[in-house]
């Protein structure tokens, strides 16, 4: 699942994309377990957030993230891959942004991935990105993608694949049920 970007380069982990709690590393994968920084593994690390706080967060492991990919229904692959090809000019910031090798990891995040626009920090928006051990991929991640994105791809997903990421939720994030109740209406797109 790791996509090859020529001229792809690491950098430090930065505090946005370590826990909130404790502002360490992501240490283990949400789903198997595996250890994630001492075996180098390559993972993500996703972060809704609402009202400018962290809504939730977790890393999983590039394996698992290809697991839970299959079992989102063909259809909402297909409409997702549709959505994302017709705003390519979106998502070529990103490219330019690697070609420049002054731009911080923060530039990535400035811009939300698919509607260009700004992202406002105390909005509703979800940030992605790609990490090696102890290192962020900077390519075509890290990418943030706003609420109106967001809810615009959940309208492209079918109820085979709302379900499977509803049950991702509720059996990887160690939520209250209250709580979980409340995010199952959230907007939520899997890396």
């Amino acid at each position: 699942m790791r996509l090859y970007i020529p001229n792809s380069r690491e950098t430090d982990i930065p505090k946005q994309f370590k826990t909130f709690v404790s502002e360490e590393y992501f240490c283990n994968c949400i789903k198997c377990g595996k250890e994630l920084i001492e075996s180098d593994s390559e993972y993500f690390i996703e972060k809704v957030i609402k009202n400018g706080e962290i809504e939730f967060e977790y890393a999983i492991c590039n394996h698992c993230a290809e697991k839970v990919n299959m079992e989102l229904s063909t259809e909402s692959k297909q409409n997702i891959e549709k959505y994302m090809s017709d705003r390519v000019e979106n998502l070529s910031r990103n490219i330019e942004l690697l070609n420049n090798p002054e731009a911080e990891y923060d530039n990535w995040l400035e811009k939300c991935m698919i509607t260009g626009n700004n992202i406002d920090k105390g909005s509703d928006y979800q940030v992605a990105a790609q990490f090696k051990g102890n290192r962020m991929i900077l390519s075509f991640m890290p990418y943030a993608i706003s609420l109106d994105a967001i809810e615009e791809m959940q309208e492209l997903l079918s109820a085979k694949t709302k379900d499977e990421l509803d049950n991702f939720k509720k059996q990887n994030l160690d939520l209250p049920p209250e709580f979980l109740e409340f995010i199952k209406t959230s907007p939520f797109v899997f890396v």
